[in-house]
């Protein structure tokens, strides 16, 4: 018997409260009831005055009764206390509502009770319920025996009260077990939300420390580009502090305002889907400069029920990588610069002095943008990319679509990378080369022949311009360096590999004289193999040869010097030219405007430039060398078949220098030497049956 009791005692008495989620509940139901409790004052007053049973009474009555929960529930910390009060002051209020609700509804007041006992099963506890319940059974018998219409609107026998006391324990008995399968259910549920939120903590702190631990920058962004609150430790360290408007947007602008502009377009496009979505992914900013780190951004989709939902960002520092690349491209251009000191010295150092002048133009430049700047970066970046120079080649360009995009010269920063760049480059060649002059060098058959003539007392001017000529650099040299930029240029281009012929017909200039010119040419040579020569596919579907022809020549006619770049390419298409000049407002009406607008600033039939063409700059600057030197330019094309472009210069000024230098040393006659008398081809120098080189004296 004990033990049955005892198990009913366990079974009503709940465990000791251990949970934070229990009390918070109870607590919240506590305050609801004590709410509930309030709000009868008012009503039973009203129902008090609408039956004429005392509304005064009513309403000490029912404040005497509030006392008990307010008491309650400001003097104690038990919660399950404050409970039990809660249960009995309801079965009070329903007492309450019995008496004053006398009359032909007194018995409907009854279902009062039955109601709170089913509502107090919110509290989870069967002793709530046996409290309120008992509090029922007493008020009952005790009014009954003492004011008997109190309970019912007659006065009712001894059985009948103890059928209504019978359905007050039948349903407290129960609402009790359902109180209770109601705590043991919850209660397990809450373990396994408490166990579930350590698992989750747990998890959550292995992660953080993961993320943590990592160099990457990771975090999430939504459609808005707003930060989630869960992000890696390394994003502060890269980016910063997450901003107050957790816009990444914002946290890019610190950094560069160009790359968050070009983000937030990206990512509205990334969530439209409009476009495939590796698409849009791939076209938001991958590398970002901060300070003197180098920082690559990656993005990965996050999905839910098939819908994109977030982006992940993994931000990496890389600046030991693009370092490291910068020490390959520099030893690259380092090697290169070897190879065409090797090959040709003088070429070389003339493009070296060229660019220094170039530099020292463009450091000086003004605030304005003008067809100047944009020639000397165009040939600039052309002659760099002949000689190799990838990172100077690449700075050109970047401050070319700075200017042609926004129409005024760019910040310090491009301005920076550019001269940086330069001064790497100057640097490795004063490395190499701790004397930059030109020295002449002879072969042993020259030496042989000049010393012959000297032997045999050839007359002074004689030997005087055969000295003088040993400064003139053979035509040779310069075309088969453009033929070999032409040949890669065509790969890098799709054109397969093209045919250069080269022809000097033994012609030498000036190299000092003539540098400037034989800088600029390289934009000929390249708008030719650019706009000119067709791909491979093109030229068999027109019936030509798989690969293009190149011919590069000088020669003399008359009394001109004239330098020769004929392909056989698909012609220049004059009509393209003629809408060109128009939008940049040139004449374009008669044939020699269209030729005109072709070595225009500006004029191009390109839609968007690249490192090789499409800027109107190039053929502007070969214009502007060949004019420098009294020349002109014609232009012969026939369409399908291809083009010639012939610059014309007085033969005079083949070997202007070496003019001047022999009346500076005081040469009898300097009004003798004539263009007749030059040696403009190698006239000094035959060659005989064998093959052997001798000179015209020892013949």
């Amino acid at each position: 018997m004990s033990s049955k009791l005892n198990k009913l005692v366990e079974y009503m008495v709940l465990p000791p409260l251990d949970t934070e989620l229990e009390f918070s509940y109870l607590k919240r139901i506590n305050i609801i009831f004590l709410l509930s409790l309030t709000a009868h004052l008012p009503i039973f007053s009203f129902i008090a005055w609408f039956n004429d049973t005392g509304a005064l009474l009513a309403t000490v009555l029912t404040a005497l009764t509030l006392v008990g929960p307010y008491a309650a529930y400001f003097g104690l910390t038990s919660q399950r206390q404050i409970s039990v009060v809660m249960g009995i002051a309801s079965m009070i209020m329903g007492g309450i509502l019995v008496h004053i609700g006398q009359g032909s509804a007194q018995i409907e007041m009854h279902f009062y009770f039955f109601v709170m006992l089913s509502i107090l099963v919110a509290y989870r506890n069967p002793l709530v319920i046996v409290a309120a319940a008992g509090t029922a059974a007493v008020h009952h018998f005790t009014l009954w025996a003492l004011l008997p219409s109190s309970v019912f609107e007659h006065e009712a026998p001894f059985w009948l009260v103890g059928v209504h006391a019978g359905f007050v324990v039948v349903q407290a008995v129960a609402i009790s077990i359902v109180a209770r399968q109601f705590y043991d259910s919850t209660a397990q549920l809450e373990k396994r939300v408490a166990m579930r939120t350590v698992e989750v903590e747990y998890a959550n702190r292995e992660i953080r420390e993961l993320l943590d631990s990592v160099q990457q920058g990771f975090l999430k962004l939504d459609c808005f580009g707003h930060i989630g609150s869960k992000h890696s430790r390394a994003v502060g360290d890269l980016l910063g502090d997450i901003p107050a408007s957790k816009l990444f947007t914002d946290m890019l602008a610190r950094h560069d305002r160009n790359a968050a502009e070009w983000f937030q377009m990206g990512l509205d496009d990334v969530f439209a889907g409009i476009m495939p979505l590796e698409l849009t992914l791939e076209q938001l900013p991958k590398q970002l400069k901060s300070n003197s780190r180098y920082l690559s951004l990656e993005y990965a989709p996050i999905f839910s029920s098939g819908e994109l939902t977030h982006v992940v960002v993994v931000v990496s520092d890389i600046t030991a990588v693009v370092e490291r690349e910068k020490l390959e491209v520099e030893s690259r251009e380092f090697m290169a610069i070897i190879d065409r000191i090797a090959a040709d010295q003088v070429a070389f150092l003339e493009f070296f002095a060229e660019a220094e002048s170039l530099i020292n133009k463009l450091r000086e430049r003004t605030s304005g943008v003008n067809d100047e700047i944009k020639r000397d970066l165009h040939t600039l970046k052309g002659n760099s990319a002949i000689f190799g120079l990838v990172r100077i080649t690449q700075a050109c360009h970047v401050i070319e679509d700075y200017i042609a995009e926004n129409n005024e010269l760019p910040a310090s920063n491009l301005w920076t990378e550019l001269f940086q760049a330069w001064a790497s480059t100057r640097g490795n060649l004063r490395r190499l080369m701790s004397d930059t002059e030109i020295k002449v060098t002879l072969g042993d058959d020259e030496y042989s022949a000049v010393l012959l003539a000297i032997l045999n007392n050839a007359p002074k001017a004689q030997l005087a311009k055969r000295v003088a000529a040993w400064r003139l650099e053979p035509t040779r040299r310069r075309l088969e360096s453009m033929a070999e930029q032409t040949t890669s240029l065509g790969v890098r281009l799709g054109k397969g590999e093209l045919n250069v012929e080269v022809k000097d017909n033994g012609l030498r200039t000036d190299p000092k004289h003539w540098a400037k010119f034989w800088s600029s040419l390289v934009h000929a040579i390249r708008n030719s193999v650019d706009h000119g020569i067709e791909t491979c596919e093109e030229r068999l579907r027109q019936n030509k040869p798989e690969n293009g022809t190149i011919r590069l020549s000088t020669l003399i006619e008359g009394s001109n010097y004239v330098v020769s770049i004929q392909d056989d390419g698909r012609g220049i298409q004059w009509e393209r030219i003629q809408s060109a000049a128009r939008q940049a407002e040139l004449p374009s009406e008669t044939e020699h405007d269209l030729k005109d607008a072709l070595f225009s600033v500006g004029v191009t039939t390109r839609s968007s430039a690249t490192e090789i063409s499409g800027r109107g700059v190039g053929m502007a600057a070969v214009r502007e060398s060949c004019r420098s030197l009294g020349g002109v330019i014609e232009v012969q094309s026939i369409l399908g078949e291809g083009t010639e472009f012939r610059f014309v210069f007085p033969i005079e000024s083949m070997a202007h220098e070496m003019h001047t230098l022999l009346c500076k040393y005081g040469i009898d006659n300097p009004n003798a030497i004539t263009c007749d008398t030059l040696p403009w081809q190698d006239q000094l120098v035959r060659t005989s049956e064998n093959g052997r080189e001798i000179s015209g004296l020892e013949k």
